[in-house]
């Protein structure tokens, strides 16, 4: 399937995305972490649908076009307006694992009414109390950023929840191989603030 790579920006805010097909029927996609938009092109009918298949934040291809944090209105309102510009008769937004995740809170918070959502092995439908905890209030945000540059602190601290229970020894166990990484703990410093 052949495909352009196109940026669009609003308000400072630059994402940039494989599009192909030239339909009526609109897919906005969303990869998994460590992914890439182009696992998308499989799905499109050329004259059926319109993908646009986004580089999420901290991923190849994104770096140069996003800011160092994003804020979920900002994100929602540069995605409502991709969409107007295409002006598609249907929308469905796909996410896949990480992806899932920022399909579900960016349809929970754009103004868009009529639109499909499809989700494959979405990561954090269900979130513990301290994720919830964590995505939910500016300041804990702030501090988890802050920890995010001292890697062996936020190891330290996930031991700890591992040790008191309170985080399941297969999620710390995760969180800790991602954090260890320097790449990987860029990619979710940038991704972390649209949850």
């Amino acid at each position: 399937m052949q495909h352009r790579v196109e940026s669009f920006e609003h308000k400072g805010l630059k994402l940039r995305f494989i599009s192909a097909g030239h339909g009526a029927h609109l897919l906005l996609a969303f990869h998994g972490f460590g992914r890439s938009p182009e696992e998308f092109l499989p799905i499109v009918s050329e004259r059926e649908m319109t993908l646009l298949s986004f580089y999420l934040p901290g991923h190849s291809g994104a770096d140069e076009l996003t800011m160092e944090t994003i804020e979920i209105h900002l994100w929602c309102e540069v995605l409502e307006k991709i969409v107007e510009r295409h002006n598609p008769q249907s929308v469905t937004v796909i996410g896949y694992s990480l992806g899932g995740r920022i399909a579900i809170y960016t349809c929970m918070n754009w103004r868009i009414q009529n639109f499909r959502l499809l989700l494959l092995a979405p990561d954090g439908i269900k979130m513990s109390v301290i994720q919830r905890f964590a995505m939910r209030f500016q300041g804990v945000m702030g501090v988890f950023s802050w920890l995010m540059r001292f890697p062996k602190c936020i190891i330290a601290l996930m031991l700890l929840l591992i040790k008191l229970r309170l985080l399941a020894k297969p999620l710390g166990q995760f969180l800790i191989r991602q954090l260890s990484d320097d790449s990987k703990r860029r990619v979710i410093l940038k991704v972390y603030p649209l949850f």
